[in-house]
């Protein structure tokens, strides 16, 4: 572990950015994660209304459904619109399954990191202190 140097409590931009860089180095990984967790969350809000679109505009509304849906339509009801109606309703659960865990995962790392970098930082400080020489603590 480096030491860092006396004048990094009052270090320009660059050497804050250089120290963060630091912490956060050995965290590429979960920090990976995190930000697919958050693409995933991103993706979920967006395709939430999506359900309700169906709903209102083919089976409520006259609108044909779309060609895309068709594989995933069943035969069970014979094309009729309540097989939109299950459909949407399943898709309404899967994103918020799919929201939930990704948020989940999210909230998780981000947390975890942050204690990690916090604990890392602290490391860091204490080991400074501690290589401090006693005339400095004399004249502080």
């Amino acid at each position: 572990m480096t030491r860092a140097s006396p004048r990094s409590v009052d270090a320009p931009a660059g050497g804050r950015m250089r120290l963060t860089r630091e912490l956060l180095s050995p965290y590429r990984g979960w920090i990976v994660i995190i930000l697919l967790a958050m693409l995933a969350e991103t993706a979920m809000s967006l395709a939430a209304p999506w359900p309700l679109k169906v709903i209102l505009d083919n089976v409520l509304g006259s609108h044909k459904a779309p060609a895309w849906l068709a594989p995933f339509r069943s035969s069970l009801l014979g094309g009729h619109k309540m097989e939109l109606a299950v459909l949407a309703g399943v898709a309404t659960v899967v994103i918020a399954a799919l929201n939930a865990v990704a948020s989940y995962i999210d909230n998780y790392y981000t947390e975890s990191v942050g204690q990690w970098v916090a604990h890392d930082l602290r490391m860091r400080v204490y080991d400074h202190l501690q290589h401090l020489s006693l005339g400095f603590y004399d004249s502080h």
